[in-house]
């Protein structure tokens, strides 16, 4: 008796790809995160002193960076858990 691969055989995925779902819940983080950046560029360049404009920058940069790569992170796991 010859065994079949089961993952040949995917009832909902015919062609045997990996689902990548709506990604327009991650394309609404990008602009999200586009719209931090530019927020965060105009009150940097208003600030009036330089060597506290750069930290300000930097420092709140890497927050937001970070904060949208979790928030991009958590929209991936949900999408592909459905």
């Amino acid at each position: 008796m010859i065994e079949e691969n089961p993952t040949d055989r995917d009832t909902n995925n015919p062609e045997g790809r990996q689902k990548n779902g709506d990604l327009g819940d991650l394309r609404g983080v990008f602009v999200a995160g586009a719209w931090g950046f530019i927020a965060l560029v105009l009150v940097a360049a208003c600030w009036p002193n330089l060597t506290e404009r750069m930290k300000f920058f930097i420092g709140n940069l890497w927050v937001l960076v970070t904060a949208f790569a979790v928030i991009a992170q958590a929209v991936i796991y949900r999408s592909s858990a459905t």
